[in-house]
């Protein structure tokens, strides 16, 4: 654990890093327990005994989204992390109420150790790549974890999933597939408290990105990221034909990152200076550019997930507010139309830098 801690030094200063303190612990629940202090953060990965995680739907929205809860509990029924986000201190009445509806469902034993990576919105590609891939390549490079509970009764599992798992050399037999009732393993493994962060970051880029296999060259690349057919229709601009001609222009690259495969945007990211986009899941790409990019996001009003992410990783970002047409929308979602005088004004500004 500690050589693979000390590798990570070099991708980000100490004063952003902060002091890291690994020790071991262990108590009746938990055989092993890694706590990881990362500025006032701290990170706990855990190795239940014989623990069983609780898998239920949660639908969201007029259109009916599937996203998974789920909780994990110890044999004597204590509830120690709820919908992947908390740990001992998580309302007990909603997991306990959902385990007693699914008393009667199947449930699946496994006597091998099984980690727990993903959260509710894992399918999402940012959510899978800030929030899950950090506890997957934690457990994985940290406790020897090498299979992992990941819900499967999605309509497809993302390639991107797939993909990353590839990635990190492990098989799909890595992949131990549940659906909704209750689970369990000789050893539930799992991480709480990862938050984005540049330490989480970092940790997905270092346990990602081949350096062998990424663009080393020099190169300034600027390109702005359409939204391609395989994104959902819920955010919409307008005007986006109109920006992508005044970007061709002036020699921008025109980018549809759905249609890449995860290695693809990696080798494009990295050897990007500049990125152009609306709003949305295209821009978590920005883990694989070289620190110093720029990012210009076209949004409906503040959106803080890729602010704090450029920033985590040492980017320069800034927004230009697009006019929203169907204002009965609520939230980042909707059609919108971006001013595209001032666009290119912000652009030919960056590009000056």
């Amino acid at each position: 654990m500690r050589r693979y801690l000390k590798r990570t030094k070099d991708l980000f200063s100490l004063s952003r890093q902060g002091r890291i303190a690994v020790s071991n612990l262990s108590d009746i629940n938990c055989r092993i327990r890694e706590h990881l202090t990362v500025q006032e953060d701290i990170i706990t990965l855990a190795g239940l005994k014989h623990g069983y995680i609780s898998l239920f739907h949660i639908p969201r929205g007029p259109e009916k989204i599937t996203d998974y809860g789920l909780a994990v509990y110890t044999q004597n029924s204590l509830c120690v992390e709820v919908d992947g986000t908390d740990y001992l201190n998580a309302s007990r009445e909603r997991p306990r109420k959902h385990l007693r509806a699914l008393e009667n469902s199947s449930e699946t034993r496994t006597e091998e150790r099984i980690g727990i990576c993903f959260d509710r919105w894992f399918a999402n590609y940012y959510h899978w790549m800030v929030y899950c891939a950090p506890k997957l390549i934690l457990l994985n490079k940290f406790l020897g974890v090498n299979k992992f509970f990941i819900p499967t009764d999605l309509a497809a599992m993302p390639t991107f999933i797939l993909e990353t798992f590839q990635q990190m050399g492990l098989s799909d037999s890595a992949l131990v597939p549940i659906s909704c009732g209750q689970h369990s393993a000789s050893e539930l493994c799992f991480v709480h408290g990862a938050s984005p962060s540049a330490f989480t970051g970092q940790i997905t880029r270092r346990g990602l990105v081949s350096l062998e296999g990424i663009n080393k060259k020099s190169e300034n690349r600027t390109i702005f990221l359409r939204r391609g057919s395989k994104v959902h229709a819920q955010r919409r601009l307008t005007n986006e034909e109109e920006v992508i001609s005044m970007c061709l222009r002036r020699g921008i690259e025109v980018i549809d990152p759905g249609s890449l495969s995860l290695q693809e945007q990696i080798n494009l990211f990295s050897s990007v200076q500049t990125v152009i986009s609306v709003h949305g899941a295209a821009l978590t790409n920005l883990l694989w550019m070289k620190p110093g990019g720029r990012i210009i996001e076209i949004a409906t009003g503040p959106q803080p997930h890729y602010r704090a992410l450029a920033e985590n990783l040492g980017h320069n970002w800034l927004s230009l507010t697009a006019r929203k047409i169907d204002t009965d929308v609520g939230g980042h979602n909707g059609v919108f139309i971006v001013n595209t005088l001032m666009l290119e004004k912000i652009i030919d500004d960056q590009l000056k830098i």
